[in-house]
């Protein structure tokens, strides 16, 4: 509750901004409207109020592209000449009711939404092989991991038993009851989306009502 009324404080100069003072929240709940259209902040999803529309999305000659994609992203300055948009500059993008967030190796959809959201992402890992060419040397490759998005804060953490403990902080009754378990079970895969449901259960994610 403490973090949700902080989360608010947070958000209210955007609304303030926004002319939306008296703004209603309400509960997300499957089959809410999220505004399409790219997010530059965490905040700016926050408030359902992206500061770019796709149709604004662009390559380096001006064409549309699809968010998606490989191509560099461009959006139009001032004149309406097609620049480059930072990698890292954008939190993540909505497209058909869908967000995306923004990591380290692309836009990943969202797959589970909540005051703790679950998603799977690619991840780059990078280990020294002492056997690698007879010599040694750094192996690099990818593999598929899970991440839980803590939307009380933007915290982007990873699925695991260190990442639930981290984000059971404001629930101290879930909390000690996940550090009761045993250490085995509390990195099992059922264990770690029970406490999420649970937590969900527990904690409205809240959106802004236009």
């Amino acid at each position: 509750m403490i973090r949700s009324l902080c989360l608010l404080l947070w958000l209210a100069p955007g609304l303030h901004a926004a002319g939306q003072m008296d703004t209603i929240w309400v509960p997300y709940s499957a089959g809410f409207d999220f505004r399409e259209g790219i997010y530059r902040g965490f905040r700016e999803f926050r408030l359902n109020a992206p500061s770019a529309g796709l149709e604004q999305l662009t390559d380096g000659q001006g064409l549309r592209i699809d968010p998606r994609g490989d191509d560099t992203w461009h959006l139009p300055d001032s004149l309406g000449r097609p620049m480059p948009v930072p990698d890292r500059s954008v939190w993540g993008f909505c497209s058909n009711n869908v967000v995306y967030l923004n990591t380290a190796t692309g836009f990943h959809r969202i797959g589970l939404m909540g005051a703790l959201s679950h998603l799977l992402y690619t991840q780059v890992i990078r280990d020294w092989d002492p056997s690698f060419y007879g010599t040694g040397g750094t192996r690099t490759y990818t593999m598929e991991s899970q991440g839980l998005l803590v939307m009380a804060t933007g915290a982007f953490l990873p699925f695991s038993a260190a990442g639930m403990d981290q984000a059971l902080m404001d629930d101290p009754e879930l909390l000690a009851e996940f550090r009761a378990l045993g250490k085995r079970a509390r990195n099992e895969p059922g264990t770690l989306f029970a406490f999420l449901r649970r937590y969900n259960q527990r904690h409205d994610l809240l959106f802004p009502r236009y």
